[in-house]
């Protein structure tokens, strides 16, 4: 498997379904058992859709900052100035974005609430309506049929349970990052099945709203997708010059000023932030042994030097073994190109220097890929296991997120350790490591 046009794996095949050699009753009453447990997913997914409304649409939290910033760009007032303090550390573009978010906060936040969370819906079904066509060649549908993956098949759910600490982080503080990780994979998507400029303007939107999936361009750049990478950087300029249209040079200008400040005053050490960057700075910032103090929501950068060289070497480091793994050149199509996406998702979110629990739904491709791989019959052994285990240690660390579970005073104090941290780490790991493999030929 030198060859770098057959870097790819089989699809694993479809399970669920039943075996040759049983009796007739015994096959009948498993499809019937089978059936009997689609129905009992489905009921409880559809009580977690309309609970998340009745639950979620009374807070305001990020959603709130979202339609301040929209209702200052529609007015002509200053978008990081003229909001409430912390609120806009988004790009000048995401302003303009968020105009009907703000429009619509004025005629009722509480209606605003629930389409928002009808659009946090709407990007999962899509998210994972991507991943069924990637890894599966079939199309997300409620109900499983020939052409078509069910909502409740393993195939889909495992991976939607797996990222569900995450998408619970969502929900709660009512965020924008499962909408832009789904528009940011549909670029993928798209420039994968040669759309190019479709695909490029699609990630392009992304990066537009949210710095991290810019990380992509110079991916394709890495990987020669040219037309793409062209793509992407023309129309990431003209959404990012966009707002001057309607603000005017002068005040875009203020506000291109003023945004580097805003959002370098978002980056913090609290156990809010997972983020490299922030883990370093505890331990070699602040000296604190992790998992040894309690956590502390909000704490400032430390400022000190070590704990930014070791940012940078962690970076570089990243960046040396995604070079010795992306070896060789997958088709654009291919499993092993969609292992360097997900390994970039992860990549971008945890070496940026800001990030919070929310924006770790990206691990919802990595956590469907890995699956799918142990599906698949032409695994050998010890690759199955390694892979498996990354899935379970990466999940188990990321349950810290739910203080409910565990209780609010050990997941802070799990959290200030870095513990979603490291769970990420090891998914950015697996991922390397079994991109790795395809060079080796296994």
């Amino acid at each position: 498997m030198s060859n770098g046009e057959n870097l790819q794996i089989k699809n694993p095949q479809h399970t669920g379904q039943s075996q040759p050699g049983g009796g007739q009753n015994k096959n009948t009453e498993h499809r019937q058992l089978e059936a009997w447990q689609r129905t009992l997913v489905l009921c409880i997914l559809s009580l977690a859709f309309v609970a998340s409304f009745f639950v979620y649409a009374r807070r305001s939290v990020d959603f709130a900052g979202y339609a301040a910033v929209g209702q200052a760009f529609f007015d002509g007032r200053d978008i990081y100035l003229d909001t409430p303090v912390g609120a806009n550390t988004w790009p000048p573009f995401f302003s303009l974005a968020a105009v009907p978010l703000g429009l619509l906060d004025r005629v009722s936040p509480y209606f605003a609430r629930i389409v928002w969370i009808a659009l946090t819906w709407a990007s999962i079904f899509w998210a994972l309506d991507l991943i069924a066509q990637l890894l599966y060649g079939k199309r997300l549908r409620f109900r499983p049929y020939e052409n078509s993956l069910a909502i409740t098949s393993p195939e889909l759910l495992i991976p939607f349970a797996l990222t569900l600490p995450f998408l619970i982080n969502n929900f709660e503080l009512l965020q924008i990052n499962m909408i832009l990780f789904s528009l940011a994979l549909w670029g993928l998507v798209l420039q994968a099945k040669g759309r190019e400029a479709s695909g490029g303007i699609a990630l392009a939107a992304a990066a537009a709203m949210k710095v991290m999936a810019i990380a992509f361009l110079p991916y394709l750049l890495y990987r020669k997708r040219w037309r793409a990478a062209l793509w992407m950087a023309a129309a990431s300029l003209v959404f990012f010059f966009s707002p001057a249209l309607f603000l005017g040079w002068p005040k875009f200008w203020s506000g291109v000023a003023l945004w580097p400040v805003a959002l370098r005053a978002s980056w913090g050490a609290g156990n809010a932030h997972q983020s490299v960057y922030s883990m370093w700075d505890r331990i070699l910032g602040y000296g604190h042994i992790p998992f040894a103090v309690p956590g502390t929501f909000m704490l400032p950068l430390s400022g000190a030097r070590s704990a930014k060289l070791a940012w940078e070497i962690s970076c570089a480091a990243v960046a040396v073994l995604g070079a010795i793994a992306f070896r060789g050149v997958p088709r654009p199509d291919s499993r092993w190109a969609q292992v360097e996406w997900a390994a970039v998702f992860v990549a971008s979110t945890i070496l940026s220097p800001l990030t919070r629990k929310p924006y770790l739904v990206v691990l919802l491709l990595p956590y469907a890929l890995l699956y799918a791989a142990l599906q698949s019959t032409d695994l050998d052994a010890r690759t199955r296991r390694v892979l498996r285990t990354v899935m379970l240690v990466s999940f188990a660390l990321s349950l810290p997120t739910l203080h409910d579970l565990i209780g609010k005073s050990l997941a802070v104090r799990l959290e200030m350790g870095s513990v979603v941290t490291y769970g990420s780490l090891i998914m950015l790991g697996g991922l390397l490591w079994y991109r790795g493999r395809a060079n080796l030929g296994t």
